[in-house]
């Protein structure tokens, strides 16, 4: 197979360059919906992990904690009850949440909704416990609003963030003051109810502020995997575009080659015939000379040696011409007697020492 000529192609390096310059587009860019998408996938594999491991850690500190009770609150009226009321609650509702998320990836949906409600449930009952203690004058209640702060960890969009932080809230104080009808005219209340807006608003924050983070963290990881993909696709894409034009080059090189020890067949059978034939009529013109002009010899024997010595030079030229040309020696015995050849009629040439080497040591031979 010999290489089209006369198929136009594009330089290979501006075809490399096109390969690796790629789109006008920057590599790895994520558009708005596919990181928004990507988002609300991985913030559902969060829910799953962190509501695990937090629901896992509320269970473990309340049963460590709960025989603590008895040596830190017993003098204090109706604390222990109020406190056993309120771990009963944390372990009903927290084994509920860890129901709900066993072996989930993901958390979204209806499996969501009702790990918030759960979750709202475990702060109603919560509240409504320490209601059991005292009023708001005791620092019982005051005592869980932090408990606003420790949902932060588990990511949510800013919507739904501020309503749940807001169910939880609600369903804090609602418990206490269902539990202690009597706190809705306590002076305290305003001030609690202050502070647990406070608190809440502590939560949205950083919770939010947690949310940007993971997206941030998850924009540059889609670019740098979508940068990666696309690497690689302009990579094989590079390698496929050198394979063919290697291959192209490689058919053009046996094509040259082919065209070339054509083209010496041709110019070495041209000067055979032409010249060759030019010499043996000269030679035949030249005996022709010498009988006609036999009766004289002495007037034209100087000019008629020079002419049978200029032929022979002419003659003994065109055999050399040939030789170098298309050696007869390469189709008699080989490429290595036609290389030996030429280095010796070089080195006679030029008078200088030319060596030929082979791929094996033992054919290396100088001259």
């Amino acid at each position: 197979m010999s290489a089209d000529l006369s198929r136009p192609s594009p330089p290979p390096l501006a075809a490399a360059r096109a390969l690796i310059e790629g789109p006008t587009e920057p590599l790895g860019s994520v558009s708005h919906g596919e990181l928004e998408s990507a988002l609300d996938e991985h913030v559902g594999e969060l829910r799953a992990r962190f509501g695990r491991l937090l629901m896992g850690w509320a269970l473990v500190m309340n049963a460590l904690w709960w025989p603590t009770d008895l040596a830190l609150v017993r003098g204090i009226p109706h604390a222990l009850a109020a406190l056993a009321a309120g771990r009963l609650a944390v372990l009903v509702c927290g084994a509920a949440v860890l129901a709900l998320l066993h072996r989930q990836d993901r958390v979204v949906g209806a499996r969501f909704a009702l790990c918030c409600a759960a979750w709202v449930a475990l702060y109603a009952g919560t509240g409504y416990s320490m209601g059991m203690v005292g009023d708001l004058g005791t620092p019982w209640f005051h005592m869980l609003q932090p408990l606003l702060v420790i949902a932060l960890v588990v990511p949510m969009r800013l919507g739904v963030r501020c309503l749940f932080t807001c169910c939880i809230a609600t369903a804090l104080l609602g418990g206490f003051l269902a539990r202690d009808p009597a706190s809705l005219r306590s002076p305290y209340l305003p001030t609690t109810a202050g502070y647990l807006i406070f608190s809440a608003g502590v939560g949205v924050f950083f919770g939010h502020a947690l949310l940007l983070l993971i997206r941030s963290n998850l924009r540059h990881r889609l670019a740098l995997e979508k940068s990666a993909r696309e690497l690689a696709d302009h990579r094989a894409r590079l390698q496929d575009e050198v394979r063919a034009r290697t291959e192209e080059l490689h058919e053009l090189a046996q094509h040259l080659e082919r065209a070339s020890e054509a083209e010496g067949r041709r110019i070495a059978q041209e000067l055979h015939d032409e010249l060759g034939q030019g010499v043996t009529a000269l030679r035949v013109a030249l005996a022709t000379t010498r009988k006609r002009f036999a009766r004289n010899p002495a007037s034209i024997e100087a000019n008629l040696e020079d002419l049978g010595e200029l032929i022979g030079r002419v003659a003994n030229g065109t055999r050399q011409a040939i030789a170098h040309l298309r050696p007869q020696l390469l189709d008699d015995q080989g490429l290595v007697a036609a290389v030996e050849w030429l280095t010796q009629s070089a080195a006679r040439r030029g008078a200088c020492e030319c060596a030929r080497r082979m791929d094996s040591p033992s054919q290396r031979t100088a001259w």
